[in-house]
């Protein structure tokens, strides 16, 4: 909410711990760099998420550094928002950017972003994601917080190979990476992203777990915790893949808002909707005016289609205040 605040050079209060009601009265939005720190694991994705737009609708180029919980539980993790939502809100029209020097975890936080966003120039485009087309690429993103030395390769090709062998795609890549992190951080987990033909993406992950240290209490070698990792991921995926939806589950909700915003409808083909993405069409009716949405039952799958307002920011005219 201060981040939102200091965007929109608007008036915040009751903004204290222990807090019932909040009051926040916005102002025009001003392009600038702004920084958030709760001091906390806080879920840095959703301070993305609360402020993206009104970044996107300000006078010009904007930069946020926030810090934080990149990878944590109850919320979107890094991977989610950079490989999925923000490919898809490209799609519409926006561009933002970010990169990470460090991940931060619960309960210690730590984490720190750099979050870009471009002015948005005319008008976000409506997106459809009617048809979910068939899957096409496969890419798992391996992170440890220090390094496994000379396993790196065998994780790899292990991961690669067990995942080639669930068929969930005909072109399966794996990658690791040691993901730079606060001091005495020891992390280990994986994100899976799947792209099809038709460029509809989902995401599945593994949250982040202590990585035992070398010889001290661990259950296996490292190949067999990025393995086991893996699958668990692709459980997950593959029952999102099952439903025939072309909308991650949890990218629906967070389309809502977007779509509302953008020219023309948006059409996004779904399994039952969750109550979050129910609250955002419900909220959108609030503060959109002019918004509808309908939807059809295809079978067991839903198409919501979002009729969007065309939304422009106002330009102030030559000497305006």
């Amino acid at each position: 909410l201060r981040l939102v605040r200091d965007i929109s050079g608007g008036y915040l209060s009751n903004d204290c711990v222990g807090s019932c009601e909040v009051d926040l009265v916005p102002d025009k939005l001003k392009a600038g760099r702004f920084r958030a720190d709760p001091g906390t694991a806080g879920a840095i994705t959703l301070m993305v998420q609360a402020s993206l737009f009104p970044l996107l609708y300000a006078d010009g180029d904007c930069v946020c550094e926030l810090h934080g919980g990149t990878d944590v539980s109850f919320s979107p993790p890094l991977d989610f928002m950079t490989r999925v939502l923000f490919p898809s809100l490209e799609r519409m029209g926006v561009a933002a950017a970010v990169s990470c020097p460090r991940r931060g975890f619960f309960p210690r936080g730590g984490g720190q972003i750099e979050l870009r966003v471009s002015k948005l120039a005319g008008q976000l485009q409506a997106i459809d994601l009617a048809d979910r087309g068939r899957p096409q690429s496969l890419q798992a993103h391996i992170y440890a917080t220090r390094s496994v030395g000379a396993q790196e390769r065998a994780v790899t090709d292990a991961v690669q190979r067990a995942l080639d062998g669930l068929e969930l795609a005909p072109q399966v890549a794996a990658s690791f990476s040691v993901a730079p992190a606060p001091e005495r951080t020891f992390k280990y987990w994986v994100d899976l992203v799947l792209e099809t033909t038709t460029g509809a993406r989902f995401h599945a992950g593994f949250e982040p777990k202590d990585l035992p240290a070398p010889g001290k209490g661990s259950k296996g070698s490292p190949t067999d915790l990025f393995v086991a990792a893996a699958r668990k991921a692709s459980n997950t995926l593959r029952e999102q893949l099952e439903t025939g939806a072309a909308v991650d589950c949890h990218l629906l909700d967070q389309l809502i808002l977007p779509a509302s915003l953008a020219q023309g409808t948006s059409r996004l083909l779904c399994s039952e909707p969750s109550l979050h993405a129910r609250t955002a069409m419900h909220v959108a009716e609030l503060l959109v005016p002019g918004v509808s949405f309908s939807e059809q039952k295809q079978g067991p799958l839903s198409l919501i289609e979002v009729h969007g307002i065309g939304y422009e920011a106002t330009v102030p005219h030559s000497g305006e205040a």
